[in-house]
């Protein structure tokens, strides 16, 4: 649990660094509206100054250490399992229903799991350096719900085998190094 506060608190100070910096969107609900087809969240041209990398290198460090040491509860938080998205997206997977981009369930999954953890998305996008496709944002958001690989096939239309791949592609933005499933997943549930 120290190590959780101390992983938030870098994180807390990365964003300071961030928010000094006029160029970009210093509102994390500003990330809804930056959202574009291809790309999530290009809003920034200093994810790469080296006060910043160095910070998000710290924090990427003790994800990747708590994650390893176990330090991960793996359940879903009750408000995401009982929110009208979730029921929905279960009706998509007992129904078999492919849950395009456009659908409006994302825009209720992103909300749902962002009104549980106001800052997921902005952790999400610190840590990928603002360079997440939607397919891999849709992934991030059904894994932080707590869907299993196959049922995320079903949702997107896609082999286990792609969702794998995308799981394997958010590793290597916020590593920049392929990393296990299992670790990308547990990152994700850490955020």
């Amino acid at each position: 649990m120290i190590k959780l506060n101390q992983a938030l608190n870098n994180l807390k100070e990365l964003r300071r660094l961030l928010n000094n910096d006029k160029r970009i969107i210093s509102d994390v609900n500003d990330v809804a509206e930056v959202f574009g087809e291809t790309e999530l969240c290009q809003y920034t041209k200093n994810y790469k100054e080296p006060r910043v990398e160095g910070l998000r290198e710290r924090l990427r460090k003790e994800l990747y250490e708590m994650q390893k040491a176990g330090d991960i509860s793996t359940e879903v938080d009750l408000e995401i399992l009982s929110s009208d998205a979730y029921s929905q997206l279960k009706e998509y997977i007992h129904n078999k229903v492919i849950l395009r981009d456009e659908d409006p369930l994302w825009e209720k999954i992103q909300s749902i799991v962002s009104e549980n953890n106001k800052e997921f998305m902005y952790r999400l996008t610190l840590l990928t350096g603002g360079n997440l496709n939607k397919g891999e944002l849709h992934i991030a958001l059904l894994v932080k719900c707590g869907v299993s690989p196959t049922d995320m096939a079903i949702l997107v239309g896609r082999t286990k085998g792609t969702i794998s791949y995308r799981r394997e592609s958010i590793g290597l933005k916020i590593y920049g190094e392929k990393m296990s499933i299992k670790t990308v997943d547990n990152v994700i549930r850490l955020l």
